[in-house]
């Protein structure tokens, strides 16, 4: 008896409500002490979006795909490369959660390691190459499909990155087929938008432009029936709440302090989920990759000395160049990669092709006028002099996966110089009065601007002593 009178005297809400607070904010802290994997695969004709990659496939039926990961979790981990392969192997996968046995792999391996690999925070394996052929009979890959890039760490716990491949061009029937318009009609379509091609194809972006008309359509509708049943959710609860309380007055069905009471336990409980739910979305924000960049226009002088002989010395004098310093500020490890110059007035213009080419709505006129409005060398699409893309299209799509750099958090990226002569000849601006910006882009194409203040000619010369 007195066992009983001492539990039930506790408000045992009281202690419910702390209870769950600390195990969701424990299991929250535990997952950030955990190693986690950041699949990253890139393609020479691709489009990036937030959650998977879209490879063009060519006529041929062959895509080479780069893949390669970072721990971008707390702590070190053990990861390994399983290869890429079926939506099938992913469903058995998911079954149990777990990689127990060796997939059967798609495609053709290249320069690729499959050993267990110890990967640090922060830390970025060596890419693997791999070639899908969809023409061949024994992978059986089809196009308009989703094939996956896996990994598996110590625990045998599965990571896979989609890949979904699209036909590089459709022909007008293949896009009246694909979509509930006719030839003529989209034809009609096509010539107002300035997007028709004829004999050459139409590219997939047309038809998801053609599909996106009745999707934006049919998300308005179901918005407005989301909203009705809120509307009519609210209201029943609040007519509910009503009808119990004249009820109560009426029958005597517990105090009002108890329906209170009540309320209020449920109010607390949902205002205390609400509350680890901001929190953990502000520790996610604190706790990102922040990019700054830092500039500066600088006039070099070199003194190089011929080791032999040391009375032959060569002055090396490179001209003015502008200064380039990327620092992650955040607190979480970034990838970033540098795109170039390009000048103030035409950011919102660079902005805009950017964000269509992000949003797989960019065509050959666009990638071409982007290519005019910033200025870059081959070195940095990964290229050279002697293999050179004319296109513009390397730009945005580069080959080398050596061009994105991971900065660490509070640590600086590589710094890069540029030369003032050839900013000029690129965009044909004035360094005295016309403001620059220099650009930066993740792998999800986010683009990062930061300004380049006016060059100023110093108004002293420095002598140099000692220079014989």
């Amino acid at each position: 008896m007195n066992l009983y009178w001492e539990v039930s005297s506790y408000d045992l809400m009281s202690y419910i409500i702390p209870l769950i607070t600390v195990i969701i904010a424990a299991v929250t802290y535990f997952n950030t002490k955990h190693a986690n994997l950041s699949i990253v695969v890139n393609a020479s004709k691709s489009i990036q979006f937030s959650k998977f990659i879209k490879v063009l496939v060519p006529e041929e039926g062959k895509v080479t795909l780069n893949i390669w990961c970072n721990n971008v979790g707390g702590r070190t981990g053990t990861f390994k490369f399983m290869g890429v392969v079926s939506w099938k192997e992913i469903k058995k996968i998911n079954a149990t959660h777990r990689v127990n046995e060796l997939p059967q792999k798609l495609g053709n391996y290249t320069e690729c390691n499959f050993d267990w690999q110890s990967l640090q925070t922060g830390e970025k394996e060596k890419d693997n190459v791999v070639t899908l052929d969809l023409t061949s009979q024994n992978d059986a890959i089809e196009l308009n499909s989703y094939v996956y890039a896996l990994y598996t760490d110590s625990e045998k716990i599965p990571y896979f990155y989609p890949i979904y491949l699209a036909p590089l061009t459709y022909s007008l029937k293949e896009l009246a087929d694909k979509s509930k318009y006719s030839e003529e009609t989209i034809t009609k379509y096509l010539k107002s938008k300035n997007k028709y091609i004829g004999k050459k194809g139409y590219s997939p972006e047309i038809l998801e432009e053609l599909n996106g008309m009745d999707f934006s359509a049919e998300r308005i509708e179901k918005m407005k029936k989301r909203k009705i049943i809120l509307i009519a959710l609210g209201s029943g609860v609040i007519g509910s709440l009503f009808v119990i309380f004249l009820f109560n007055k009426t029958q005597g069905m517990g105090s009002m302090a108890d329906w209170v009471g009540g309320l209020a336990t449920s109010f607390a409980l949902i205002f205390a989920y609400a509350e680890i739910k901001i929190s953990r979305e502000q520790f996610k924000k604190e706790h990102q990759p922040k990019l700054m960049v830092y500039t500066g226009w600088k006039d070099s002088l070199f003194l190089k000395k011929n080791k032999i002989k040391s009375y032959d010395r060569k002055l090396d004098l490179p001209g003015v160049q502008l200064h380039i310093i990327p620092v992650n500020k955040g607190l979480a490890t970034g990838i970033y990669r540098y795109l170039g110059i390009c000048r103030r007035k035409d950011l919102n213009e660079v902005s805009s092709l950017i964000k269509k080419a992000q949003n797989n709505n960019i065509d050959i006129e666009g990638i071409d006028r982007l290519a005019n409005l910033i200025c870059y060398d081959p070195a940095d699409v990964g290229q050279n002099d002697k293999n050179y893309d004319g296109t513009g299209m390397s730009l945005l799509y580069p080959d080398n996966n050596e061009l994105f750099q991971t900065i660490e958090s509070s640590h600086v990226g590589k710094i890069i110089n540029k030369k003032q002569e050839d900013i000029v000849n690129k965009l044909g601006i004035n360094v005295y009065k016309d403001v620059l910006e220099v650009i930066y882009i993740d792998p999800n194409m986010n683009i990062y601007p930061f300004e380049v203040k006016t060059y100023k000619k110093p108004k002293s010369t420095v002598e140099i002593s000692g220079i014989e």
